[in-house]
């Protein structure tokens, strides 16, 4: 169950069987499905893909085939920034990079709890002994890169993305507004971004492209294999 909507990838075992089911209006929930082994098994792996920008809750709810008949949940975040992994470091070369900076009177605590909030793979505590704390991240489906580097009253952010600036804009700014932190955004657009991330995202697209034309082929070479063995059955009631 999740209570924002999710792409479930269809299980590539065999052995599992996957049913969708229609979430009812006003439950709260936006994805229902149920997996179920056809035979004996001990583990099951769910591929799903969300959408950044959507936060919310997933929760697997795990009811064993033996009796006692019980039902184990477990909750999992789906972070804003949910498709940004942790990577080694960030190499800018000659990538144009935005820039967003947050400054407030705000502590280290407050800024690496807002990082961790819309991120993944970060430490739910803020490192002891340190006065400044840097993390670097790469979207998982473009490629581009995120660094972050917080420290008592000020974030930066910097990013060849406009996306997870804004978002990380957007989250900060509802959570300083639900604690009255005062809090002031300074906003550094590099020119040759935009450019930069149509030219990622162009394949990408192209390819998506290809699959429909290629999904709409083989759909009309169903159709025509359909309508050549109706005819075909007809001719041969008319010879007999």
């Amino acid at each position: 169950q999740s209570d924002v909507p999710v792409d479930l990838i269809d299980a590539r075992d065999v052995s599992v069987i996957c049913a969708r089911s229609t979430p009812e209006p006003g439950s709260g929930a936006a994805a229902l499905a149920t997996y179920r082994p056809t035979e004996p098994a001990s583990r099951v792996t769910v591929t799903l893909r969300a959408i950044e920008g959507q936060a919310g809750k997933l929760r697997a709810f795990v009811v064993p085939e033996r009796s006692p008949k019980t039902c184990a949940e477990r909750v999992y975040d789906i972070k804003p920034l949910c498709l940004h992994v942790r990577s080694a470091g960030v190499e800018e070369g000659d990538r144009p990079m935005n820039r967003l900076r947050v400054s407030g009177a705000f502590s280290l605590d407050d800024a690496h709890h807002w990082v961790g909030e819309c991120l993944g793979e970060t430490p739910s505590k803020t490192p002891t002994g340190r006065d400044e704390v840097s993390y670097d991240f790469e979207h998982a489906l473009l490629g581009t890169v995120l660094r972050v580097t917080v420290r008592e009253g000020e974030a930066i952010f910097v990013s060849d993305s406009a996306t997870p600036l804004a978002l990380l804009k957007e989250h900060v700014s509802r959570e300083a507004t639900s604690r009255r932190t005062q809090v002031r955004f300074a906003f550094d657009a590099a020119e040759g971004t935009p450019r930069r991330f149509c030219e990622r995202v162009h394949p990408l697209l192209e390819y998506q492209r290809d699959l429909v034309g290629q999904e709409r082929l083989v759909g009309q070479l169903l159709l025509s294999v359909l309508i050549l063995m109706l005819i075909t059955e007809m001719t041969s009631h008319l010879k007999e």
